[in-house]
């Protein structure tokens, strides 16, 4: 891939309620040594892949469809709300901020494509996707040459931008994923149904 390549950077938008909750899941993530952008607006903001920044649960959409429509990278905002009730305990607060932070960590790490972000290239992971139902269906009889059929269309037709971003991740640095989803999965019955199968392998 030339250098000139347009590249996918990850954008992690955190929101929660209350906003003391909020402070202490921050406090949280930077012990974990983690920078967090609190900007009041996105006008002028220069942003880096894996950029966690904190919005107001209520602009989250709005926030999302503006760093979608960037042209410098392919941004992929991926989106965490948490949220408590007001009668906690300090104690119970600070449980739920450290069990909150540890969950925004690991989408973090799951879904990271690095600061300058990575070259995920839309045709080759297409590519790569058909030539390996090809091959699984050369051995395949019966029932498994649907559930092929199913999770292949699935993975080819992923709307949820951060799900087809995932995927076509974990194929770059693993591959075979239409393999690995193949794998007892021998009841899906509709190419939603194989949909959720790629949603629950990749992020669960």
């Amino acid at each position: 891939m030339p250098n000139s390549a347009i590249r996918t950077k990850t954008i992690f938008l955190f929101g929660a309620y209350p906003e003391y909750l909020q402070k202490k899941v921050i406090k949280e993530m930077h012990k974990r040594k983690y920078i967090v952008k609190q900007p009041k607006t996105l006008d002028g903001l220069e942003l880096d892949g894996d950029d966690i920044i904190v919005v107001d649960v209520r602009d989250m959409d709005d926030w999302k469809e503006q760093i979608g429509r960037r042209k410098d990278a392919n941004y992929v905002p991926i989106e965490t709300y948490v949220s408590s009730g007001t009668t906690l305990s300090r104690r119970e607060l600070l449980e739920r901020a450290r069990i909150n932070a540890g969950y925004l960590e690991k989408t973090i790490k799951k879904c990271s494509c690095g600061k300058d972000g990575m070259v995920l290239s839309k045709k080759d992971y297409e590519k790569e996707i058909k030539a390996e139902a090809d091959t699984l269906l050369k051995d395949a009889y019966g029932n498994e040459i649907r559930q092929i059929g199913l999770l292949k269309a699935a993975l080819l037709n992923l709307r949820h931008r951060p799900t087809r971003c995932l995927a076509m991740k974990y194929e770059l640095e693993n591959g075979y994923l239409l393999q690995r989803l193949l794998v007892n999965r021998s009841s899906l019955r509709t190419v939603e149904e194989a949909v959720e199968a790629v949603e629950d392998f990749l992020w669960f």
